[in-house]
């Protein structure tokens, strides 16, 4: 992806998460920025120079509200995609689109079935972990059971490696008897498993980070607050400090630059029509 391209992406997401402010806003639905959308607003005012995605988490009630305010208030030119409402969508945590538009990704070489995307930000569920260490433990061996089962069931490719193309599909194919909607409705029912009890903290159960690292007090998302974002604001957790410590110890310390150019290989190429 060259420069020109990694502007018109980061264009097209800001686009995107200013329809789900002005859902949110105007429907008095909570969420935050969180990840390296955070890590970047804090540490360089917008998107990380190598890092051009958008992530934000919503507790699970207004998660499941904005899902169905979407349906009615989301301005055409945008969609909503969960495993729900999308075939073979394969993640337990919802997308907003941009419609006529285009991300291709370097992996999907390899994989002839899996087509581009469109331009999207992530929108992850805040559930509730359980106060109980066993059971936090439990649950979270649940979910990378589930995970390690997904992964195999979607056999992707990373490589023209030909031993792992025929080990990767055989397992696929010998996990005939289930599928990705499935699984992800099993995650999504381990992840929801403690909603209907008062905990003390809330996990991003569905993100690639740890859940040992997800699982956070309340308070440290509390009341949301407004944070600069390139020319823009949106809502951070209240305590954007205590949070990005959380995941990322010492925050403001630069990743080696082998580490920034390995996460820019990741994007082919991406197209904008509109």
């Amino acid at each position: 992806m060259n420069k020109q391209e990694a502007a018109q992406l980061k264009k097209a997401q800001l686009i995107i998460m200013d329809e789900i402010h002005r859902i949110c806003t105007e429907n008095n639905i909570t969420y935050y920025i969180i990840g390296g959308t955070l890590l970047g607003a804090k540490r360089h005012g917008g998107f990380i120079p190598w890092d051009i995605d958008i992530d934000i988490a919503m507790p699970r009630s207004d998660y499941d509200r904005f899902k169905c305010i979407c349906s009615t208030q989301l301005n055409d030119r945008f969609g909503y995609k969960d495993f729900e409402n999308t075939e073979s969508y394969n993640h337990p945590h919802a997308i907003v689109t941009m419609k006529n538009t285009q991300l291709v990704v370097k992996y999907m070489r390899y994989n002839k079935s899996v087509t581009a995307w469109e331009i999207y930000v992530d929108i992850f569920p805040l559930d509730n972990a359980p106060d109980d260490e066993k059971k936090r433990i439990n649950q979270d061996k649940a979910i990378q059971k589930i995970k390690k089962q997904i992964c195999l069931k979607q056999a992707y490719l990373y490589s023209d490696n030909l031993i792992k193309k025929i080990v990767k599909r055989a397992i696929s194919t010998g996990m005939f008897w289930t599928d990705i909607d499935r699984l992800n409705r099993k995650f999504d029912k381990i992840i929801r498993l403690y909603n209907n009890e008062e905990t003390l903290c809330l996990c991003s159960m569905s993100s690639h980070y740890s859940y040992k690292k997800q699982c956070m007090e309340r308070e440290i998302y509390g009341k949301p607050k407004l944070i600069a974002f390139e020319d823009r604001k949106y809502y951070a957790p209240e305590k954007v400090e205590e949070y990005l410590t959380r995941i990322y110890g010492d925050y403001m310390k630069l990743p080696p630059k082998e580490e920034q150019e390995k996460y820019m290989d990741i994007f082919e190429s991406v197209k904008v029509w509109n």
